[in-house]
């Protein structure tokens, strides 16, 4: 154990890994974003990005399901920090999940959006920065007002989403996966553009 695993343990707060195989208790403590990821001042569009540290023997890697208390967190970069050839700890990016949904599948029978693959999926939605594809349509269709109203949403790899999925939040807003981008899979994360219908 090194001084920096005492110290997270000591300053930070028990968190549990949730992962398929078992789950894995460790410890998580606060960390500057800026150090982490080069940022120097946190930008408010992005206020579901938080920084972390995490103890040398906590195993966590990206892609993981990180829940505190009632709060899940999607680890979105990890990396380790050593001291010379010893491992310290493990420094990282995570996404704090504002959403639980419903993925679902088409139908080979009825051709829609009614077979659930799997539901309680904690994940991101987050509205898209760049409006440019709303500001492209609006230049060549003056009546579109940005309807299209495009979000991200990202989650771990092993929930099902697929470029055919729909998908249900806990307010019951519909969602469908938008044909034209591809599902990104990298590092244990999904990422994808989504359109609320």
């Amino acid at each position: 154990m090194s001084l920096s695993d005492e110290t997270i343990r000591l300053s930070g707060r028990i968190v549990t890994i949730v992962r398929a195989a078992g789950n894995v208790t460790t410890y998580m403590a606060a960390a500057e974003l800026g150090n982490l990821v080069g940022k120097r001042k946190p930008d408010p569009f992005y206020d579901y990005e938080v920084g972390m540290i995490f103890p040398s023997d906590s195993t966590i890697v990206e892609g993981d399901l990180i829940l505190e208390g009632s709060i899940y967190y999607l680890a979105m970069s990890v990396s380790p920090t050593y001291l010379g050839a010893d491992l310290q700890y493990y420094h990282g990016m995570l996404y704090k999940c504002n959403s639980v949904i419903s993925i679902y599948g088409y139908d080979s029978v009825t051709k829609k959006p009614d077979d659930l693959i799997k539901a309680d999926v904690q994940c991101l939605i987050t509205q898209v920065r760049a409006q440019s594809q709303d500001e492209d349509k609006n230049i060549v269709d003056r009546n579109y007002r940005g309807k299209l109203k495009p979000f991200q949403i990202f989650m771990r790899d092993t929930e099902g989403l697929t470029n055919v999925s729909a998908i249900v939040d806990q307010d019951s807003r519909r969602f469908r996966v938008n044909k034209q981008f591809d599902v990104f899979v990298a590092s244990g994360i999904v990422q994808a553009q989504v359109i609320l219908q």
